[in-house]
């Protein structure tokens, strides 16, 4: 592969041919032929998939939290009067009259020259540096000059466009703790890259996206079905967001705002990068505000917020953006078009089991969710954990019986302590598929067991109940289940 296109270069140029042109009514995006556009129009504005008739909420009943209740706003965060329209999106700029519609290029000739070298032609940077030659050598007698002066400084400037409006940035991590005697462990001396992205942005980002207009649920409710039975049906339906809009009420510099749930979530998934000296684990971000039907499509409402090397600690640096919001709300740009004052909690967090004992700084085995001890976990009398509750055991006890007797790390502190309203052991959510095929997974060693009786017996055995035809499986599809796509289980599991 040539120079120029490197594998490591992450970029979005995008042809603006000067004959015929297809451009998109949405985003104005001008593509080349009648199959670029409709491809453009599937990948980047593909309708929603309708709710099924069961979630017609027009069969349930609702009652809205009357404080924390999204009313618009303007620009500047002043309530409008009721049945405001929202004002006019701003007119797109016209090709060539906004001075900032080539950056970082120059004038379109200066786009053209790039793509057409860097993803067109796959220029050598040889050819490259050749080409600008002889355009510096036509321009020198006017006294003008090429854009770069080689191909290197042709490829930083690719390398500096800008993808959306929350890039990511890379920051240096490293162990500045006491180092142990003898030879420390590698993970203690290595330096490590954190590559994240504004959460707060990224957020920012995600509400304003018109595609999700009606697919959005602004204020915390209790829904209730045609018997007056509470029905619970997504994030802001449940008992949680109603009382952290109580909480947040309790300051009424807050009564108006809109509370916006950041939903995270990470898997076991590694990323390697370069030669492999370093593993990342990708963690995702989506507003809990949005409905199942808006987070199952295929757009922006779960996205890739960061990616973390292996040692957990970098959370509290992915969301400090977010911090100042959620006590004072900031003004966003809804789907519907209105401005509203936001305020940001952080519920739930999705993970398995292996990045819930990290993060909940509990002990390999230890529930994260109670002090039930691991050899009777179905033992009645067991408590659920909280974050006051652990801080007051590690006053109060060496780390030793908080370890033997408790499953508490005392040496480890979640992220959510920095964070306001923010419980590790409440905010934290287990992925349920794989919890639920392990009990699969002991039926069907269940039904082996009988299997095995059978062979002395001559007795066929029965699938053990609720196997279905799943028995069938082969064992090693058993060990496959557990690495379910974590975007997927955003889908399924929040909305």
């Amino acid at each position: 592969m040539n120079k120029s296109t490197g594998p490591n270069r992450l970029f979005v140029l995008t042809p603006m041919p000067h004959g015929s042109s297809f451009t998109c009514t949405v985003c104005l995006k001008t593509c080349k032929s009648r199959p670029g556009l409709t491809q453009h129009h599937h990948a980047k504005h593909r309708e929603f998939t309708p709710a099924s008739e069961d979630e017609d909420d027009n069969t349930f009943g609702s009652q809205y939290h009357p404080l924390l209740n999204a009313l618009p706003c303007d620009a500047h965060g002043v309530f409008l009067p009721p049945y405001i329209g929202p004002p006019p999106p701003p007119a797109a700029p016209v090709d060539g009259q906004d001075p900032a519609a080539w950056e970082p290029f120059g004038e379109r000739a200066d786009f053209d020259f790039a793509h057409f070298h860097f993803v067109e032609a796959q220029s050598s940077e040889k050819r490259i540096n050749t080409a600008l030659d002889i355009w510096a050598a036509s321009v020198h007698k006017y006294g003008g000059k090429a854009p770069w002066k080689n191909a290197q400084e042709l490829y930083a400037a690719i390398d500096s466009i800008q993808d959306g409006q929350a890039p990511w940035k890379t920051y240096k991590l490293r162990y500045s703790g006491p180092l142990p005697p003898g030879r420390p462990p590698k993970w203690m001396t290595q330096t490590y890259d954190l590559c994240t992205r504004d959460t707060r942005q990224l957020l920012r980002n995600q509400l304003g996206t018109t595609a999700f207009k009606g697919h959005i649920n602004m204020v915390p409710y209790r829904q209730f079905n045609h018997g007056g039975k509470r029905v619970w049906s997504n994030l802001m339906s449940g008992d949680w967001a109603w009382k952290q809009a109580d909480a947040i009420a309790k300051d009424v510099r807050t009564h108006g705002a809109m509370l916006v749930p950041g939903v995270g979530g990470s898997d076991k998934t590694t990323v390697s990068y370069a030669t492999g000296h370093q593993e990342f684990h990708p963690s995702y971000l989506s507003p809990g505000v949005l409905t199942g039907t808006a987070r199952r499509g295929h757009g922006n409402a779960v996205l890739p917020s960061s990616f973390l090397p292996i040692p957990k600690s970098e959370f509290c640096s992915v969301f400090q953006p977010l911090k100042a919001a959620m006590t004072t709300p900031e003004v966003v740009k809804c789907p519907d078009g209105h401005f509203r004052r936001v305020i940001y909690s952080l519920r739930p967090y999705i993970a398995d089991y292996p990045e819930q004992v990290w993060l909940t700084a509990i002990v390999q085995n230890w529930c994260p969710k109670c002090d039930a001890h691991p050899d009777a976990l179905d033992e009645e009398g067991a408590r659920l954990r909280s974050q006051t509750k652990t801080e007051f055991l590690i006053t109060q006890f060496d780390p030793g019986i908080l370890w033997d007797d408790f499953g508490i790390r005392s040496d480890v502190v979640p992220f959510t302590s920095d964070f306001p309203r923010a419980d590790i052991y409440e905010l934290i959510s287990c992925v349920v598929m794989p919890v639920a095929w392990l009990g699969l997974k002991a039926r069907a060693l269940a039904w082996l067991e009988r299997a095995w009786a059978w062979n002395s017996s001559g007795q066929s055995p029965s699938p053990p109940p609720g196997l279905g035809l799943v028995w069938l499986w082969p064992e090693p599809g058993l060990e496959d289940f557990g690495g379910l796509n974590p975007v997927y289980l955003f889908k399924m599991s929040v909305g």
